[in-house]
């Protein structure tokens, strides 16, 4: 196989380009604020026909490296809930756009993404550089830009009852 062939320190996997047009993710936290991400179970696998051999334990390999060039989301949707906040809170993020660039561990890369957070037409934009953590480095956030143009904030911010103060307006910043 392969992992015959390389060094444990050069087992890589390199990507051109990843698309992912119109995803859609649905994240919930619950009121212990546990985190539910919503995996699609795999198939179940079929029953081995009478007088199959036993599987055969699949060897383990070297640690592998996978660097994507690029990875797009075009059009993405994500709906939060969160139950551990009081009143519970729920937000829609519609019209997600975004690249991230030179995606390897422990080094730098580009991140844009735009969306409509709390309405329908995109009011977020985002840009920087992001390091994610990795055994040598602790990650970082550099030439972080935010753009923030009329957000409902009583839709982000919900008040607790009808009782209470609560936000409202359009933030742009």
């Amino acid at each position: 196989g392969w992992s015959d062939t390389l060094p444990a320190s050069q087992a890589r996997v390199e990507i051109g380009s990843v698309v992912l047009r119109r995803p859609s993710l649905r994240l919930a936290r619950d009121a212990q604020r546990r985190l539910a991400v919503p995996i699609p179970a795999a198939a179940p696998a079929p029953a081995p026909a009478a007088g199959a051999g036993q599987p055969i334990a699949a060897a383990a390999g070297p640690p592998v490296s996978l660097n994507v060039a690029s990875l797009r989301v075009e059009d993405g949707t994500l709906h939060w809930l969160d139950a551990s906040a009081t009143p519970p809170m729920e937000l829609r993020i519609k019209a997600l756009d975004a690249t991230v660039t030179d995606i390897a561990p422990g080094r730098p890369m580009e991140v844009r993404l735009q969306a409509a957070v709390a309405g329908d037409t995109p009011n977020v934009r985002l840009s920087g550089r992001l390091t994610l953590p990795d055994g040598s480095t602790p990650g970082s956030l550099e030439r972080l830009t935010l753009s923030v143009e009329r957000l409902a904030l009583e839709r982000v911010i919900p008040a607790a009852s009808r009782t209470e103060p609560r936000l409202q307006g359009r933030l742009s910043a």
